[in-house]
């Protein structure tokens, strides 16, 4: 790889913080706007809500990174997340109270 793992990990934590601040920007925007004389969050401010959506996101990115460390293979692919998505698909043929239930 030709760097030290503490730089490659923290490049793509500064990386992925980037996109989340964009996109923690643009959710908080769309939060606060007003249609009419409404907005989806009237009584808080605006900077709340951005910075508890951004800290939220950087401790889920921060738990994303200490979940990947326990897996180096693409091994554990096949075995926890291919089951899943391969029965996400069976809730389209499910009727309507069934797919209440």
């Amino acid at each position: 790889m030709g760097m030290k793992g503490w730089l490659h990990w923290s490049a793509w934590y500064f990386k992925f913080s980037m996109f989340m601040l964009i996109s923690v920007a643009i959710m908080t925007f769309f939060f606060h706007i007003k249609v009419g004389d409404r907005a989806v969050i009237t009584y808080t401010d605006p900077s709340v809500t951005f910075v508890f959506l951004l800290l939220y996101s950087l401790a889920l990115m921060t738990f994303c990174f200490l979940i990947s460390t326990f897996f180096s293979k693409g091994t554990w692919y096949i075995l926890l997340y291919a089951p899943c998505k391969w029965d996400g698909h069976k809730s389209e043929t499910l009727n309507a109270d069934h797919a209440m239930a």
